[in-house]
């Protein structure tokens, strides 16, 4: 059996093993064993083994040639020179440009000696000797091991273990099967030094070991002796691979390694199975998310993409955060968790709005379109009954139709959502709650209601439909505290509930402040508000520009409203990414062009 393998470039770790008599190597698709490397030729040489057990390798007229190494060989094979072919025997490494290729001729599958075999362990399983330090080190590596997030992260932590624990050993790698090519090619490596050469493990020995789920030492007869743990990273449900650990060492490794070692790749194989329930989870709650912000969406097509908006400004601020240098933020780092907590938070802060009622969220005016209609239909029955009365009869409660055109005026003039109701108007909406039907003084013709809403000074809400509108808050928390989070993202129904809460106590649903108030709510906050702003056009209201945006923002936290040190990081690094040509960069901060002169 031939197997080869790239030792370092472009390809480096693919190993493939060959059953034919003749193997080509090349960079092109032809050739048996392709390479990328620049200075190899389209089909640069080949290798025959014949049935004796005899092989050679011979240069196909490459145009930069071979040099071929072994034991007792150092020879340079070119098109110019002779020989063109050369008889091997044992391992060889060919090296082709930059590219080094080793070689490996086994006549039978069992040179591999002296063959040892621990079967998969149970985590619960003690060490058969009772050691104390073995049981303390298993457990503390468990621990650090399932609480690695990402594969990188898993392995990098367990290699560092190993080449520890085991003082003597150079290598650790893992290996995977290729579904397409039935072969297994190396995923991850690491090396005591520089560079260690990856012993040459025909696939059947790693195949034994998934096989069998077995951890298996073999001490392999080469140029030297060399021991080698092959140890499955399977779990009930899923084949991760086979992780190797060897040594250029005769005694390396040895029962104790082998025992360490199928315990440590048991564990190994769970907290990565954990990272792909995790990233499960992960597309679950997306899927979920995106559900409920289409919904959102449909409900208030004029607010459509706002929570994607925020969620994006929301990380930008906690990434600048994390790489702020400010005293303000000294002891403030976003792990990948907590950026993903972020993440969810944002994009869920307004779910409470989805049984709000559609009208108030999006009234555009003081008076709905149909209360406005009653409203001045009223105003013209009470016009043309008076117009029946005769003045004599009503004496000083005589309205004349003049005053009642004059009442149809104000009341669409204030209904505007930017017109504020003057002296003047506030005595008109007093005397038209005054007017009345005789002999019917119960039926009026300015509600107090009527009367509330045309007088609101800020928007078009009411106060009783601001404070319904301000329930969402809870309610999202309400919605949100149902879910069984994980405890990665356990805080995010908390994020939601406070993110309306100002530090200095004005805001809602509970009025706390200062550090009461979470760091990341205290972004959602900010970020909420400059995307409302700058949204785009509401029914209730104009899109600003990120100048005006930004000068809100600035007002409202020297008011105590929102964090300053926030507001400033997220004015000076956030909104300049926005490409927004009204913010200009000054020095450490961001200067708002047309305020800079104010």
């Amino acid at each position: 059996m031939l197997q080869l393998q790239v030792l370092n470039g472009q390809d480096a770790g693919k190993c493939l093993s060959f059953q034919q008599s003749v193997v080509h190597i090349g960079t092109e698709i032809g050739n048996d064993f392709r390479v990328s490397d620049a200075q190899m030729s389209g089909y640069h040489g080949q290798i025959i083994c014949s049935r004796e057990g005899h092989y050679s390798y011979s240069d196909l007229q490459s145009e930069h040639g071979t040099r071929v190494r072994a034991q007792e060989l150092d020879v340079y094979l070119h098109n110019t020179q002779f020989p063109q072919s050369v008889a091997l025997a044992g391992d060889v490494e060919f090296e082709i440009g930059s590219t080094i290729i080793a070689c490996q001729y086994r006549d039978e599958l069992e040179e591999a000696i002296d063959i040892r075999r621990v079967s998969s362990l149970s985590l619960l399983t003690l060490p058969r000797s009772g050691d104390v330090d073995m049981m303390r080190f298993l457990l503390e590596t468990s621990l650090e091991l399932t609480a690695k997030t990402t594969h990188q992260a898993i392995m990098s932590y367990l290699s560092k273990v190993i080449l520890q624990r085991m003082g003597l050993a150079s290598h650790i790698a893992v290996w995977k099967l290729d579904a397409c090519s039935n072969a297994f090619s190396c995923i991850y490596e690491r090396s005591r030094c520089n560079y260690v050469q990856t012993p040459l493990l025909p696939d059947e020995l790693l195949r034994d070991a998934t096989q069998h789920r077995e951890a298996i030492l073999y001490r392999i007869a080469g140029t030297s002796l060399i021991n080698v743990i092959v140890a499955p990273l399977m779990t009930s449900t899923r084949d991760l691979g086979v992780l190797i650990v060897d040594s250029s060492h005769v005694s390396g490794l040895g029962n104790a390694e082998l025992e360490t070692l199928a315990r440590l790749s048991e564990v190994a194989a769970y907290a990565i199975e954990r990272t792909f329930y995790n990233a499960d989870i992960s597309a679950l709650f997306d899927g979920f998310i995106r559900s409920i912000i289409s919904v959102m969406d449909a409900r208030d097509p004029a607010s459509s993409g706002h929570s994607q908006r925020v969620s994006k400004y929301a990380l930008m601020t906690a990434q600048a955060i994390h790489a702020s240098a400010s005293p303000a933020f000294k002891n403030v780092q976003f792990t990948s968790n907590l950026l993903e907590e972020l993440r969810f938070a944002a994009l869920l802060h307004d779910i409470g709005k989805v049984v709000l009622r559609r009208e108030i969220l999006l009234k555009s005016s003081k008076l709905t379109p149909p209360d406005l209609k009653h409203l001045l239909d009223r105003i013209s029955l009470f016009a043309a009954w008076f117009q029946t009365q005769s003045p004599q009869t009503l004496g000083n409660r005589y309205i004349s139709q003049q005053r009642f055109a004059m009442y149809r005026e104000v009341v669409t003039r204030l209904n505007q959502i930017y017109v504020h109701a003057a002296p003047a108007d506030s005595d008109i909406i007093r005397e038209m709650q005054a007017v009345c039907l005789d002999p019917c003084p119960s039926i009026k013709l300015l509600t107090p209601q009527e009367a509330e809403a045309l007088e609101i000074k800020h928007g078009t809400l009411t106060p009783q439909e601001r404070r319904e509108i301000e329930r969402h808050a809870l309610i999202s928390w309400q919605y949100l505290s149902q879910i069984s989070w994980p405890q990665q993202w356990a805080n995010v129904p908390l994020f939601v509930l406070q993110h309306h809460e100002k530090l200095n106590g004005t805001g809602y649903p509970h009025g706390i402040h200062g550090d009461q108030i979470k760091l990341q709510s205290r972004i959602l906050a900010i970020c909420d508000i400059f995307d409302a702003l700058t949204g785009g056009d509401r029914p209730y209201k104009t899109r600003h520009s990120f100048a005006d945006a930004a000068a809100i923002l600035l007002k409202d936290a020297a008011a105590g409203g929102l964090d300053p040190d926030i507001v400033d990081l997220f004015i000076g690094q956030v909104i300049p990414q926005l490409s927004s040509p009204d913010i200009v960069s000054s020095g450490s901060s961001a200067v708002v062009s047309e305020f800079a002169n104010a």
